[in-house]
Parts: C-alpha cells; sequence; structure tokens
C-alpha cells in the first residue's frame, strides 16, 4: 500500500505532516473510584494482582499520555497525533489524609506532567 501522503496546513499536498493536537480531560474522581473503590469481586485490578495490590504495584500515569496518544492515531492512519496536554479534575475532601491513596494518585498525576 502507498504511504499517506502529508498534508500541510492548508490542506495542500506538502512534505510537511500537520499533528493531530490533542487535549484530554479525565474525572479523576471517577478514574479513583474505579480503581479503588471497587469490591475484589468487580474489580479487575484487584482479580489480575491481587488486594494488596497498590502495595506491590505503581501505576505509571506517564504511560497513559502514550496510550491514549497510540488509541487515537489507530483512527486516523498516516497522522501524527501530539498529546499537548492532559487536565485532570476530581475533588478531595479537606480531612483527607496527605498518605491516602487518593492523594498519591494525585501527586503521581502531578509527576507525570498532568495538570491537577
Amino acid at each position: 500500500a502507498d504511504a499517506p501522503v502529508a498534508m500541510s496546513a492548508a490542506g495542500a499536498a506538502g512534505s510537511i505532516a500537520v499533528p493531530i493536537k490533542a487535549m484530554y480531560f479525565v474525572d479523576g474522581t471517577w478514574l479513583f473510584y474505579s480503581m479503588f473503590g471497587r469490591n475484589k469481586f468487580r474489580c479487575p485490578i484487584i482479580n489480575k494482582y491481587g488486594q494488596g495490590w497498590l502495595e506491590s504495584y505503581r501505576v505509571e500515569w506517564g504511560g497513559m499520555r502514550d496510550s491514549i496518544r497510540d488509541s487515537l492515531a489507530e483512527f486516523l492512519p498516516g497522522r501524527l497525533v501530539d498529546v499537548i496536554r492532559v487536565v485532570v479534575f476530581g475533588s478531595v475532601r479537606r480531612d483527607t489524609h496527605p498518605s491516602s491513596a487518593r492523594i498519591r494518585m494525585f501527586k503521581d498525576m502531578q509527576k507525570a506532567g498532568f495538570e491537577v
């Protein structure tokens, strides 16, 4: 199969492909409860890694950006995809302990370059 023709910003055939710029919004509260709030019968993470998985494993949040990029690129063959920003929104109660799984998740996301 022929390689896709690169398009310029104006849409004419050219030599430079214009990447798709993507920005993602993540519902951090939903994500937290999906990952940490399910019981052992409904949680695929617990079923795969065990009840205390958080003590033995770490989530590599930086890989989330790459996974999103790769998934989007599958739907746009021949186009470059650039995830320019990931914004995480959510809520935390004031009395939440600083070492709680919820606070750690948000801090780890910040370390991975997400806006929280």
